[in-house]
């Protein structure tokens, strides 16, 4: 798939730059106290994956407060699109995600990040799964800020004759807290909230 895009994108020319930087979502918001005027932030298609946008937030004057290419999943079809969201606080970023219009695994997220000591960071995380076919279902919210976390899940284990027995329902709380930048979250870093955030 990485191929076919980037053949499209050489055959489009300077048309496809523009296609690239064009904007998926962009919001306004007073994310950083000491500093004047209104933050923007904006998700863009990643110009070399079809999957994936690329996040940046810029202060008034002009400076970055966070660039993370691949930041969010991003695809072509309804069920496939990030978007952005100011927090009812309205001085956090909520970064939505989904995969809900194909495939047997469907899932949904909300990033949400603030500014706290000069920069900004990853504050909290909630994600929803389903499995199409086996009717499991997963929920987690994590606040890192706090290192809180809850799980629910209801596994559908096999019974007799290979068919799903009864949902066997099953939560978890417990404290993981972690420091997180944007772009340690989309790294390596952020693959910490599969630690807890999974079926068993």
């Amino acid at each position: 798939m990485r191929h076919v895009t980037i053949a499209v994108l050489l055959a489009l020319g300077p048309a496809a730059s523009a296609l690239a930087d064009e904007a998926i979502s962009t919001v306004k918001l007073d994310m950083a106290p000491d500093r004047a005027g209104q933050e923007t932030a904006t998700l863009t298609q990643n110009p070399d994956l079809s999957a994936a946008a690329d996040l940046r937030i810029t202060a008034s004057d002009g400076s970055v407060l966070a660039d993370v290419p691949e930041f969010a999943t991003s695809g072509s079809f309804a069920g496939e699109l990030p978007r952005l969201e100011v927090a009812p606080n309205g001085s956090s970023l909520q970064v939505y995600q989904q995969w809900t219009g194909i495939g047997r695994s469907a899932w949904e997220s909300m990033t949400t990040l603030a500014y706290r000591d000069g920069r900004v960071v990853v504050a909290g995380e909630t994600m929803s799964m389903w499995d199409r076919i086996t009717n499991e279902t997963l929920d987690c919210d994590w606040n890192l800020l706090t290192g809180a976390y809850e799980l629910r899940a209801c596994a559908f284990p096999v019974a007799d004759e290979g068919q799903p027995g009864d949902c066997v329902d099953r939560s978890e709380t417990g404290t993981l807290k972690a420091n997180l930048t944007p772009a340690e979250w989309a790294g390596e870093d952020g693959a910490v909230f599969a630690t807890f955030c999974k079926l068993r």
